[in-house]
């Protein structure tokens, strides 16, 4: 499910751009941070959209860049247990399918398993096996099929 969230972080901004240090520039550290990144809490990190407050700036030892912790706003995919989605079949392997969200499929998720280090090894477990799920053109046959039965 994609999500709007109000998240912190810490973001680090090096020497150069000191002299102006502004809710843009901040936005987008965030970005280069964190859009694509995966995480267990949130989900993965779409799009960072707006910065709302950055902290007081804290220099540590050995390190040339001030680190701001700030507030803001992102977008967010988080794949929720018994969500239904709607997804395109991008790849058929021996034991599973590949899908893309889109709109070709619709599926239920039965399972979760995200890896933050390596984001391509995430998986998520899907089923179409249940009536209301599968092909949109077997959805929508099934359901003229149903009503053509109810007006007999």
């Amino acid at each position: 499910m994609y999500k709007r969230v109000r998240l912190k972080d810490t973001v680090e901004v090096p020497p150069r751009h000191l002299a102006d240090v502004s809710p843009e520039l901040v936005k987008r550290l965030l970005q280069d941070k964190l859009e694509g990144r995966m995480d267990e809490d949130v989900g993965s990190v779409v799009s960072v959209t707006a910065v709302h407050d950055i902290g007081d700036g804290a220099v540590l030892p050995n390190r040339p860049g001030v680190y701001y912790e700030a507030e803001f706003d992102a977008v967010t995919f988080d794949p929720q247990m018994q969500e239904v989605v709607d997804g395109e079949v991008v790849e058929v392997r021996d034991s599973n399918r590949v899908l893309s969200v889109g709109d070709a499929v619709r599926a239920r998720i039965v399972t979760k398993s995200i890896d933050e280090r390596n984001p391509r090894d995430s998986k998520i477990g899907l089923t179409a096996k249940q009536p209301g799920l599968g092909k949109h053109g077997w959805l929508e046959e099934e359901r003229q099929r149903r009503e053509a039965q109810a007006g007999d």
